[in-house]
């Protein structure tokens, strides 16, 4: 309800419309807008997490194989107000004091593309501390295999527990900035999975190493691009 920016009437309208979402949410009829302010404004981070966790955990076919887990955080901004409009006040020399915003970094199942644990606190941030205990909620929601996240979580503390602790495979992308030494026996055993070159010691890891270069396409004329005459 809070991303697509309902207001409680308007929730209710939609809950009055679609039967099958009655259904899910177990209703036998449609609540008046004043319950779904007061149970929200009830429920907490412990009853979120464990409303969560059940739901996953149904899902869950039993005697299944080891799930495969990606990690991964979106940015929310607190204020309503257009980007542009925050764009021309700085333009013109009118700019409002930076107000931090909220980071929601969200674990998920692959294969039942559920979301089995949730997390949120204050921007700017870094990514690694986030991993463990999201891929801790997950792994006793269902058995992980293998556990993905993008590269904001690199870094050897995070491989050693999903391969040490969870007894998951993690595949994490080394960071690629030439700055960074690629150390660590978790960094380095992630590279042949993702096919990238193994260093032989304790090297620098610079991007042409990681990624490979980008073809340059062939310019052709009379394309949509091309400027007018």
């Amino acid at each position: 309800m809070r991303y697509e920016g309902w207001t409680y009437r308007e929730a209710v309208v939609r809950l009055a419309e679609h039967r099958e979402l009655r259904e899910a949410l177990h209703l036998s009829r449609t609540p008046h807008f004043t319950t779904l302010q007061k149970s929200l404004e009830r429920l907490g981070e412990e009853e979120l997490e464990r409303l969560l966790a059940e739901t996953a955990r149904s899902l869950v076919p039993p005697g299944g194989p080891p799930s495969t887990g990606a990690c991964d955080a979106t940015g929310l901004r607190t204020p309503r107000a257009s980007s542009y409009f925050v764009r021309r006040l700085r333009e013109m020399g009118q700019a409002r004091a930076r107000r931090g915003w909220l980071k929601h970094p969200l674990p998920v199942a692959v294969s039942r593309k559920d979301v089995t644990s949730q997390r949120a606190r204050l921007r700017p941030s870094s990514d690694i501390p986030d991993l463990p205990p999201l891929v801790a909620r997950g792994a006793r929601v269902a058995r992980l295999g293998a556990v993905l996240a993008d590269t904001g979580c690199d870094s050897e503390e995070d491989h050693r527990y999903v391969r040490e602790v969870i007894g998951a495979m993690s595949v994490i992308p080394a960071r690629h900035w030439s700055s960074l030494p690629a150390r660590g026996p978790g960094r380095i055993r992630t590279a042949p999975r993702l096919h990238l070159p193994v260093p032989a010691g304790p090297v620098r890891v610079h991007s042409r190493e990681h990624f490979p270069e980008r073809q340059e396409l062939p310019k052709q004329s009379g394309t949509l691009c091309s400027p007018r005459k």
